[in-house]
């Protein structure tokens, strides 16, 4: 990276931070968004895990397809899996193209890519299950409400999803992604000492947020086409996602039925954070009284 596309970056930054604090101010921007002029990245603490993947936690006749966010893994998604598999609903925790293994595989992956793996992990729970859920967690979640628009599921759980993103910078991506490729990732937005998020990248690429811009815009287009009840569920503190990015959701979202569930203690990355339990078991309720409207054949 260049001592001059750097010093566009960060001028470019000043400059809308000041101008964003005298208009009333969406945007934040943290040290953390500076990137050296040399280009080189710290060593994360803790590294990314090896051939991170997928997994499965079996169960009877219900399923729920679960989505991880923008540079994490499934793991993040482990204790919602764990605690519905342990009620008898068959799991299945997906692993996006491009994470899971190092931050340059996930350089110009597009978000059909994304889409692609979420519908490939509904059809194949179609086979076994007789009821299918879709839960996601940001990108994911965004994924769930796009999937949901276009596919069959009997309900929609989504965590922090994303329908837009308020930084002025992003206006500027087109201009900047030639030169500069990367930004730090918020990888670990949780409220709860000591937890982290295992395995998601330190950083991720410009062309990544790109992708995830054009998502939430075409999840603005899906939402009034969306029939499948649905669960919202978000934080009222959210250091990556615009809180009122659930009340947009709510609003705009086809289903007759749906429910807003706003948490108090909790920061973005929900699936491991102070309210997760109150998740599960809201989740569980959702599945429960949905997954049983009819007789399910044994």
């Amino acid at each position: 990276m260049s001592q001059r596309s750097t010093s566009r970056w960060n001028g470019l930054t000043k400059w809308l931070r000041r101008n964003g604090r005298q208009r009333g101010g969406d945007l934040e921007v943290s040290p953390s968004d500076r990137v050296d002029a040399s280009g080189a990245w710290p060593t994360p603490a803790e590294p990314t895990p090896p051939n991170v993947k997928p997994f499965r936690e079996p169960g009877r006749r219900l399923g729920c397809l679960l989505v991880h966010g923008l540079t994490s893994t499934p793991e993040a998604m482990r204790p919602l899996a764990t605690a519905l598999a342990q009620q008898g609903v068959d799991v299945d925790a997906i692993l996006l193209p491009g994470h899971g293994t190092r931050p340059e595989d996930l350089i110009d992956v597009p978000w059909s890519a994304w889409d692609e793996a979420v519908r490939r992990g509904l059809e194949k729970m179609r086979v076994r299950c007789d009821r299918v859920f879709l839960c996601g967690q940001s990108l994911g979640g965004s994924l769930a409400l796009h999937a949901a628009a276009h596919e069959r599921v009997d309900g929609i759980i989504t965590l922090a999803a994303i329908a837009y993103l308020r930084d002025w910078r992003l206006w500027f991506l087109p201009l900047l992604t030639p030169t500069l490729r990367w930004r730090q990732s918020p990888e670990n937005d949780i409220a709860r000492p000591g937890v982290r998020d295992v395995g998601s990248y330190d950083r991720m690429p410009l062309s990544a947020v790109q992708q995830l811009r054009e998502l939430a815009r075409q999840v603005r287009s899906d939402l009034p086409n969306i029939e499948a009840p649905a669960l919202i569920v978000q934080s009222l503190e959210d250091h990556v996602v615009p809180p009122e990015n659930a009340d947009y959701i709510y609003e705009h979202i086809g289903s007759e039925e749906k429910k807003l569930l706003r948490l108090q203690r909790s920061y973005h990355v929900i699936s491991l954070d102070h309210d997760v339990e109150l998740v599960i078991d809201r989740i569980l309720q959702f599945i429960r009284r949905l997954g049983y409207t009819e007789a399910i054949p044994s």
